[in-house]
């Protein structure tokens, strides 16, 4: 029997069938409908992609590969005391599965909280592992009730070299989570602060990892029933570890020079007091021409000075923006990615 800690009230499993007509919260009601699909007879279950690069989609995974998945994060955040795990994602999502996979599979209690941007206003209590986006990290980092996480993964989307820094100031040990929903969420960790800080991932046990052609990661893990996925992440592979340098169907080839856009918003990470993200556009000569969007009115940009902030950090002409665009407000997934494709739609050019 496994105990959820849920608002206000603590309810075994054995009760969980009779109390779930009293709740009204989709997200409640979910989570129990998938404890139900988890104890049931099949042997799959089903999880949705988030959308990022395309049109989400329903992917089915073995139960016994997602255990796997399970228990090679245990072992990794091994020893485990009685505190509970935090559920505060969107249960649609594999990484929410997982964490209450973990919880069912290893006896562990588990707190749920409203899958918001601030999700542990709610957190009255220690837990001793979590999930969260960067976004949520970003707004929870500097409310007292952060500490009350012991050990942390942050994925969903990069880690920025801003939140970074201020992850070192911190008592929770947090890592970057490398994964996808085929392989049952991470497959790879990185620790972000304390002793161990690394710039670069590190395979989890029995996972390993080769590069192909156009040097993206190809994935080679037989527990979670992958043999070899490649993936669309370009790579610098050294063993058992490897750095992330961008997507490949986000890479511009611009005139010959390949730029890799994702890289490039991490060294100029912290530059501007508001979002922005590089992009391209057809050009008639170089093929590819690299742009810039920014989150904000078009009339507030002063193009000059922006691009002033950029000269000075970089190291390059060669990656300044040809055009820059504004838009009011930057659209994202359910799960707090980016969609970069539909925010340069809605833009606008500045002139």
């Amino acid at each position: 029997i496994v105990k959820l800690i849920l608002p206000h009230t603590t309810i075994a499993y054995s009760n969980l069938r009779k109390k779930r007509q009293y709740h009204d919260n989709d997200e409640i009601n979910a989570l129990f409908t998938f404890i139900d699909v988890w104890y049931g007879s099949g042997v799959s279950i089903e999880v949705k992609t988030s959308g990022s690069t395309g049109t989400p989609k329903n992917l089915r995974l073995k139960k016994q590969h997602v255990k796997n998945s399970a228990q090679a994060t245990y072992r990794y955040f091994e020893p485990w005391n009685d505190l509970p795990l935090l559920l505060a994602l969107p249960m649609q999502y594999v990484a929410a599965k997982l964490m209450v996979v973990r919880a069912l599979e290893y006896d562990l209690p588990l707190i749920w909280v409203p899958p918001t941007s601030l999700p542990l206003n709610q957190l009255k209590q220690q837990v001793q592992f979590a999930a969260l986006v960067p976004n949520q990290v970003s707004n929870c980092i500097k409310h007292l009730t952060f500490s009350n996480i012991q050990n942390l993964i942050i994925g969903g989307a990069p880690v920025t070299t801003q939140l970074e820094k201020k992850l070192q100031s911190v008592s929770t040990r947090c890592f970057a989570t490398y994964g996808m929903t085929e392989t049952a969420t991470h497959v790879a960790l990185r620790p972000l602060n304390g002793s161990n800080k690394s710039d670069v991932f590190t395979f989890m046990r029995g996972i390993t990892g080769s590069v192909n052609s156009a040097g993206c990661l190809v994935i080679h893990a037989p527990n979670l029933g992958v043999e070899a996925l490649e993936t669309n992440d370009i790579i610098e592979l050294n063993g058992i570890t490897f750095r992330w340098r961008g997507r490949k169907d986000f890479t511009i080839n611009s005139g010959g020079l390949k730029i890799h856009p994702e890289e490039l918003e991490k060294n100029l990470d912290g530059i501007l007091n508001y979002p922005f993200y590089f992009w391209s556009e057809p050009d008639p000569v170089l093929g590819e021409r690299l742009i810039m969007i920014v989150e904000n009115e078009p009339g507030a940009i002063n193009q000059e000075l922006l691009l002033s902030k950029l000269r000075e950090r970089l190291n390059d002409s060669k990656y300044l923006p040809k055009m820059i665009y504004a838009a009011e407000e930057f659209k994202y997934s359910k799960n707090k990615k980016l969609l970069r494709e539909k925010t340069f739609d809605a833009s606008k050019r500045i002139d």
